[in-house]
């Protein structure tokens, strides 16, 4: 499908049928045709002087300004637009028949600590709907399954036709030997076998901070296990993993410029070996991340194969379309409240399924709180992607997105964003010279940091985590893998530590829950002036605390200070919050601010609002702090449970 153009409401086919016998007909060439500039004419207007590019315009984590509302025009220079599916530069997919001609494999990681334990998951799942196997496998055991087992692992499993994927880290080549002498117990013909094996370095040496052998050891090994497969043309044997770099805190750009530059380093070194670089492309499958940010991850995926397709023009190649398995983002779950991590996991799906994958595994919702996803939340991640199969039909329609003027502008926006990383890593001298240099930690650790600052200040929200919280969650423990390993001594270079963005939500919400229901756990609202009209702030400063954990207090509004600080005692609170309108702050702030501060014992007496130019005035009577949407949640929340001696 290519770009969509604006029709011409001039012309019409003819008039459209009346409504009722009292209507009478009317053609399309009756309405007048809007321009941008008249539309922006009349948003400025409706605006009344708000600046439109602060109204209208956002600024996401990437640095790409999204407009709102995009048009042909945003689109006609994009060279893509006149191609189809399955050819060049491959943004519509690498299929031509999309879905139909092969749909995406679900892959459901099989993550459980016994190999009868994966065995019997296994076997019952490819049985309700999985298509594909997917292990993590490790040579010791820590982080999946150990390498020995995936022949009891894979027991009573019919090799025949179904694609296996194993992670299995710097132990790869030891599991594709297992695979291998499985698929010749089960009369598996390597030439019409399906695989995806193989190690990162990179990604490895950027998790952990150093390997376990030499890269060039392991590169050695991925050369050999490439010259294996030459009679295995389904067999891929070079992943290039984006998950470091996203569970990192990289944006969307950022983690993509480095997954790029991680494949182009992957290719340096099978040449270096004598492995011939088409062969080498076509052993690529790259592993991705899709988060709750719909078109950011949907257009991802377009601008990876875009970028992956130029850069082995570049190279002199004859471009092949990226292979690209993607997972759910592990950074978005939340372990406090886990039901949320189901929509977001189905959003990410969306997303993937939408943006043209290959292969998908859904994280159970579940698993964060849990530790282990137990049958249930496996069972629902499964059935996320057979219902967008089977009832969404998503499948039935080759490039939904194909023309659609957002996320095209979108895809060429992340595309040119990503490629000033990829030439950034590499003016470095390449990936590995620029993680042992910190260029890469520094970035990483930069994004970080801002997507933080954004969720503390309610730039961005994260449901269930600082905004819509339910005050009765019930404490969870945090999963293994939540638990950050001491790294090794002898590190390579800086590791990159997997983040979750409600860490720092949760270890406040924790803290606080932990203290039970007590004055210190207690927030009170001290409302002045009419609550139909505050209402709006009443709700704000509820959310706020309610994301720290904290039991909010609603008392009945007051007309009168001496009338609201009789009903602060009653709160029963060590934290209270002035909460009223502006007018009624002029007249009475000072006021109750004064005899808040003479309750014993003295409690913390916040002011809902922006200060103004009487903050020093009501800070003199009695106010320690200012509550508004430009807070830093995260560090109100943390000095409030520290202030009040929260339990740890």
């Amino acid at each position: 499908m290519v770009a969509c153009a604006e029709p011409d409401l001039a012309e019409s086919d003819g008039p459209m049928p009346a409504a009722d016998n009292n209507s009478r007909t009317f053609s399309l060439g009756e309405f007048p045709v809007p321009d941008p500039e008249a539309w922006r004419t009349e948003v400025e207007r409706l605006l009344k002087g708000a600046p439109f590019e602060k109204a209208m315009l956002t600024r996401t984590l990437e640095g790409i300004t999204l407009e709102p509302m995009p048009t042909a025009r945003d689109t006609v220079d994009l060279p893509w637009l006149g191609s189809l599916p399955g050819q060049q530069p491959f943004v519509r997919g690498s299929r031509s028949g999309g879905y139909h001609e092969a749909p995406w494999l679900i892959a459901q990681e099989i993550r459980l600590p016994l190999p009868t334990e994966v065995n019997a998951a296994l076997r019952h799942d490819l049985g309700r709907g999985q298509t594909a196997v997917n292990l993590v496998l490790d040579a010791t055991g820590r982080a999946g399954i150990a390498v020995e087992d995936l022949q009891p692992c894979l027991a009573g499993v019919d090799l025949q036709g179904i694609p296996v994927m194993l992670d299995a880290g710097p132990a790869s080549r030891a599991a594709a030997a297992e695979l291998a002498e499985l698929w010749k117990q089960a009369g598996v013909d390597l030439s019409s076998a399906t695989a995806y094996l193989g190690c990162d370095p990179v990604a490895g040496l950027a998790q952990e901070g150093g390997l376990p052998q030499p890269a060039e050891r392991l590169y050695d090994q991925l050369a050999e296990l490439t010259r294996w497969a030459a009679a295995a043309p389904q067999v891929r044997t070079l992943p290039v993993r984006e998950t470091v770099w996203h569970d990192g805190g990289a944006d969307h750009a950022l983690s993509l410029g480095l997954t790029l530059a991680g494949a182009a380093h992957a290719l340096r070194e099978m040449e270096q070996r004598g492995i011939d670089l088409q062969e080498a492309v076509g052993r690529i499958h790259f592993h991705v991340c899709v988060d709750a940010d719909f078109f950011m991850s949907l257009t991802k995926l377009r601008a990876l194969r875009l970028l992956w397709s130029r850069m082995q023009s570049a190279a002199g190649l004859d471009p092949q379309a990226a292979w690209i398995h993607a997972r759910t983002s592990r950074r978005m779950a939340s372990f406090l409240e886990p039901y949320p991590n189901l929509l977001r996991g189905t959003t990410a799906a969306m997303s993937a399924v939408l943006g043209g994958v290959e292969s998908l595994h859904v994280d159970p919702f579940a698993a964060p709180a849990a530790g282990q996803p137990d049958e249930f939340g496996r069972h629902l991640a499964r059935n996320v992607q057979l219902i967008l199969a089977h009832e969404c039909h998503l499948g039935q329609v080759t490039d939904p997105a194909g023309g659609a003027w957002h996320p095209e502008k979108l895809t060429a926006d992340l595309a040119a964003r990503a490629w000033e990383h990829v030439r950034a890593v590499e003016q470095a001298g390449g990936v590995i010279p620029a993680l042992r240099s910190g260029l890469i930690q520094e970035k990483v650790s930069a994004a970080a940091a801002e997507r933080r600052r954004r969720l503390s200040t309610g730039r961005d929200a994260m449901v269930g985590v600082n905004r819509y919280c339910d005050p009765g969650t019930i404490l969870a423990k945090p999963s293994p893998a939540d638990l950050v390993d001491t790294p090794p001594e002898s590190q390579m270079v800086d590791p990159i530590r997997a983040r979750r963005d409600a860490e720092p939500f949760e270890a406040i919400r924790r803290r606080v829950l932990s203290g039970g229901e007590r004055p210190a756990t207690r927030v009170g609202c001290i409302c002045l002036g009419d609550p139909a009209r505050y209402m709006p702030r009443l709700d704000f400063v509820r959310g706020f605390f309610q994301a720290g954990g904290f039991t909010v207090v609603l008392g009945d509004f007051a007309e009168a200070p001496d009338d609201a600080a009789r009903l602060a005692e009653q709160a029963n609170a060590s934290t209270l919050v002035i909460t009223g309108l502006d007018e009624t702050y002029a007249e009475q702030a000072a006021a109750l601010a004064g005899l808040l501060k003479k309750m014993g014992p003295q409690p913390r007496v916040l002011l809902a609002g922006q200060p103004g130019p009487r903050e020093e005035e009501w800070r003199t009577a009695g106010v320690d702090e200012f509550l508004h949407a430009g807070s830093d949640m995260l560090d109100v929340l943390a000095r409030t449970a520290a202030g009040t001696e929260v339990s740890s």
